[in-house]
């Protein structure tokens, strides 16, 4: 199921900003418009025209990247990567006049819409690293939950609660039987026991928990997807109106 929301996570960043930057490209009006969004959404590699292809990559690597977001090395990549990104649309922004008022005087509904796009999932994403980072299985609040997680050692479920106990510092789940020891035999630290999650009455009037995956992030990734689709449904109708207009 992780791997599914993973995968679905890569492939709707990976369409949305590729739409983002179709869009971004047909506001340049063969010439006549402005070059300015395409190279933000490439930034910070549009900078450098030798560099811009690598621009293409950026939003799937940041997709991968937030899909693995429980390994704090790929969360930490993700928000870097995102922070120079928007010190790469700060920075082609400076030293010339994009014109950016012809573009919003011809599509100011379409402007609207890349914009929102853009500053909403930019909100998603931060959402998502910030959630991993105080743990959406309930790591560094104090509120484990065990239950239905994979012990390391064996491999196999945890089935109950009690059967196991878990690592608050490297995130490692493991069955008592398995590891008797008191001390994670990964980073050392003391494993942490199971608690018992604090009822969250918005989430339950949304899906009651005993019907979610445990540290389940899915209303996140929904709201993204209907982004995602939406923006992509705004591509076509988009196209659709250049060609009338063409006409």
């Amino acid at each position: 199921m992780r791997t599914i929301k993973g995968l679905a996570l890569v492939l709707s960043i990976s369409g949305l900003y590729g739409a983002l930057i179709f869009v971004a490209a047909s506001f340049t009006g063969a010439g006549h418009g402005s070059y300015f969004f395409g190279s933000a959404l490439l930034a910070p590699f549009s900078g450098a025209a030798a560099l811009e292809v690598l621009g293409f990559g950026l939003w799937p690597v940041v997709g991968i990247l937030l899909a693995l977001r429980r390994v704090p090395a790929c969360r930490i990549a993700a928000g870097t990567i995102l922070v120079l990104h928007y010190f790469g649309i700060a920075m082609v922004s400076v030293p010339r006049d994009w014109d950016v008022r012809k573009v919003w005087d011809l599509f100011p509904v379409e402007v609207s819409a890349v914009a929102v796009a853009y500053f909403g999932s930019q909100m998603f994403f931060w959402i998502l690293i910030g959630s991993a980072g105080r743990g959406v299985d309930g790591a560094g609040t104090g509120r484990v939950q065990i239950a239905g997680k994979r012990c390391k050692i064996c491999g196999e479920d945890i089935v109950l609660s009690a059967e196991g106990k878990r690592c608050a510092q490297c995130g490692t789940f493991v069955h008592l039987a398995c590891e008797p020891a008191d001390e994670c035999g990964v980073c050392g630290r003391n494993y942490t026991p199971d608690e018992r999650p604090k009822a969250d009455p918005l989430s339950e009037a949304i899906l009651p928990r005993a019907l979610r995956p445990v540290g389940s992030d899915g209303p996140f990734l929904a709201m993204f997807l209907a982004i995602a689709l939406a923006s992509i449904a705004f591509l076509g109708f988009f196209i659709y109106a250049l060609a009338s207009r063409g006409h």
